[in-house]
C-alpha cells in the first residue's frame, strides 16, 4: 500500500485508465482513477483548497454508493484531494447563506450534510485516506470516516 501511495506524495499521475465522474461546475469535480485493483478518488475544488459544499456532498454520496458496481475489480479505495490541500472544510460561502435559515432547517440541513459521507462506512472495500495538506472541519470528518489515513511532509 505504501509503494502505492507514494505516487500522491511525489504528486505523480498513475499509469491508469482515467475514468472521470464529474459534477462539472466551475473547476469543481470528482474523480474516480483506477489503476489494477487501487481505486482513487480525488476531489477538486479549484481555488477554494477542495472546501465541501452540499453539491460536492451529494455527488461524493452518490460516487461512493456506485463504487461497487461501476469498480467491481477494485480491492482498495483512496481518497485524495486536489492540489495542496486534501479537504478544507465546508464551503465558507455556503455556510454563510445557512446564517439566514432558522436552528432548525440549519440542524436539518447539517445532519444531511454529514451524512453524505457515510457510504465510506458501507462500501466492502477498505478505504484510505490520502491527505495531501489541510485536512479541516467536513475534511478531517471525511478523511475520519476511512479505515486507514496517510499523510504527507
Amino acid at each position: 500500500m505504501i509503494n502505492t501511495c507514494k505516487y500522491f506524495f511525489k504528486r505523480t499521475p498513475f499509469p491508469c485508465r482515467f475514468l472521470t465522474t464529474s459534477i462539472a461546475k466551475e473547476g469543481i469535480d470528482i474523480t474516480t482513477e483506477q489503476n489494477g485493483k487501487i481505486l482513487v478518488l480525488t476531489i477538486r475544488n479549484e481555488g477554494k483548497m477542495n472546501c465541501m459544499t452540499e453539491l460536492i456532498g451529494k455527488s461524493f454520496q452518490n460516487i461512493i454508493r456506485s463504487v461497487p458496481e461501476l469498480h467491481p475489480t477494485a480491492r482498495c479505495l483512496v481518497l485524495t484531494g486536489h492540489g495542496k490541500s486534501f479537504a478544507a472544510g465546508a464551503d465558507l460561502a455556503w455556510l454563510q447563506e445557512r446564517s439566514r435559515a432558522s436552528v432548525k432547517d440549519n440542524i436539518e440541513t447539517m445532519k444531511k450534510y454529514y451524512g453524505y459521507m457515510t457510504p465510506l462506512l458501507e462500501l466492502p472495500i477498505p478505504t484510505l485516506a490520502a491527505i495531501n495538506g489541510p485536512a479541516i472541519g467536513a475534511g478531517f470528518c471525511v478523511s475520519m470516516f476511512c479505515d486507514i489515513r496517510i499523510t504527507s511532509d
